[in-house]
């Protein structure tokens, strides 16, 4: 049996999304990343007090299914030059 890795083995940090215009599927214009629409952004996600799934087939849209995460983001910052980064506790 494979040994699980340990909690601070599973914590990372990614990034989301790239600092500057980037095009965001499903909407007609291209999106801005910078200081003051990360701020905005982690706001927003501090504001709803869950953490986000990340998970491979989008199962979470469907209203009422379980989601099948690969990790889970904890937490967001903003960094100058890269952009958006989560912090992500990874599934087993």
């Amino acid at each position: 049996m494979a040994k699980k890795p340990d909690k601070e083995a599973r914590i990372t940090k990614m990034l989301v999304i790239p600092d500057g215009e980037s095009e965001f599927a499903g909407y007609e214009n291209n999106g801005v990343v910078d200081a003051a629409s990360a701020k905005l952004a982690i706001e927003a996600f501090n504001d709803q007090g869950v953490d986000l799934p990340i998970d491979f087939d989008h199962s979470t849209l469907e209203k009422g299914a379980a989601p099948n995460a690969t990790g889970w983001i904890k937490s967001l910052a903003y960094e100058k030059g890269k952009g958006i980064m989560a912090t992500v506790d990874l599934s087993d």
